[in-house]
């Protein structure tokens, strides 16, 4: 009874390896089950690193805008420097202009005043001789 019942017991066991595909050198229906879940298991595994690579190439992608919108910020910022210096150096040409400006007021000042010293001189001289 014990053998027959290990008999059947192997023999069921084999049946069951056979559907598996683990028995007589794995051929059968039960080993290209396995063969196309291996198959499914391994084109889930290939979409997954293509999504992973997509991700990372969009991670550099975001990497690169940023670096590029830094990169037009600092020209921004360049510009604006620029734009400051220009003002300072027309803020200076106007006050040398208005200082040469002023040299000339004194000039024409001093002129002026030297016209009035000589009318002064010529009047005292003619005066002083009359």
């Amino acid at each position: 009874m014990i053998g027959s019942w290990c008999g059947s017991w192997t023999g069921l066991e084999r049946r069951g390896e056979e559907r598996r595909g683990e028995g007589r050198g794995g051929r059968g229906r039960g080993s290209a089950e396995w063969y196309s879940y291996e198959l499914e298991l391994e084109l889930e595994l290939e979409l997954e690193l293509e999504l992973e690579l997509e991700l990372e190439l969009e991670l550099e992608l975001e990497l690169e805008l940023e670096l590029e919108l830094e990169l037009e910020l600092e020209l921004e910022l360049e510009l604006e420097l620029e734009l400051e210096l220009e003002l300072e150096l027309e803020l200076e040409l106007e006050l040398e202009l208005e200082l040469e400006l002023e040299l000339e007021l004194e000039l024409e000042l001093e002129l002026e005043l030297d016209d009035s010293v000589a009318c002064l001189l010529v009047y005292f001289v003619y005066f002083n001789f009359i």
